[in-house]
């Protein structure tokens, strides 16, 4: 979620713009330093769009250009000079390729929770699979690897239609009196969303800080009425019909 904001700064602060985008590359091999192969994956795709939209905006497109450029050849170059280093230490990252890493057994394991308990699943349950009879610690929940799967089979139906009313009226915020800020914004509330798709971040303390964050900045813009729910929306319209339908009867 950094590195869109940091290359939203070399758009902003155009003359500065190299040092905002070496920076933004610097915090993407934090990335990879970390051996996780979905950050990688999705932090690469934000890290990309991110440096398209900032060429395409910025007013120093010239100098961005230039900095890309050499960004990816000195890159190059220390991948090929260190390549037996970098084999040596990403060697059983990379023999792991893009496999499940045990998250289909979870995943079963949520869809057959929803099952038995479809409305409203079986809580967070802290301890650590104590429907299935596992241990407890009273400390981390049982987790899923995956926000979908986590909202179905923690708060089954119910908790499932409030997430998905969550997230499009958070999305709404997004869309709604759009601007370069939010555009960024965007990419970096994308690459969390998607990675929390196999991962436990959206539901983890410090993730939903960082998106209370970030919604509470991109809410600013938009004035309250345009931020009700689509559910309380529908629920108001229903309402009126009714009551116009009412009305109309009454006055034949």
């Amino acid at each position: 979620m950094m590195m869109p904001a940091t290359v939203y700064y070399a758009v902003k602060n155009g003359k500065y713009s190299p040092l905002y985008l070496i920076y933004a590359v610097v915090q993407y091999f934090f990335i990879f330093a970390s051996a996780s192969r979905g950050a990688i994956l999705f932090g690469a795709f934000g890290l990309v769009a991110s440096f398209g939209l900032a060429i395409y905006k910025s007013e120093f497109r010239g100098r961005m250009i230039i900095t890309t450029g050499v960004l990816m050849a000195v890159t190059t170059i220390v991948l090929m000079a260190k390549a037996d280093v970098i084999y040596d230490s990403l060697g059983i990252f990379m023999g792991k390729a893009l496999d499940e890493n045990g998250r289909i057994p979870l995943w079963k394991d949520a869809w057959k929770n929803f099952k038995a308990n479809p409305i409203f699943g079986t809580g967070f349950d802290y301890y650590l699979g104590g429907h299935n009879g596992g241990k407890s610690d009273g400390y981390t929940p049982y987790w899923y690897h995956s926000t979908f799967f986590q909202a179905l089979a923690a708060t089954g139906i119910v908790g499932f239609l409030a997430w998905v009313n969550l997230e499009v009226s958070r999305l709404r915020a997004f869309l709604t009196n759009v601007s370069l800020e939010k555009w960024f914004m965007l990419f970096g509330y994308a690459v969390f969303w998607l990675y929390g798709m196999v991962d436990v971040f959206y539901y983890t303390p410090n993730g939903l800080l960082f998106l209370f964050i970030i919604t509470l900045a991109i809410e600013k813009s938009v004035e309250s009425a345009k931020l009700r729910p689509y559910s309380l929306v529908y629920i108001e319209r229903k309402r009126r019909q009714k009551l116009l339908t009412k009305n109309t009867e009454n006055e034949k």
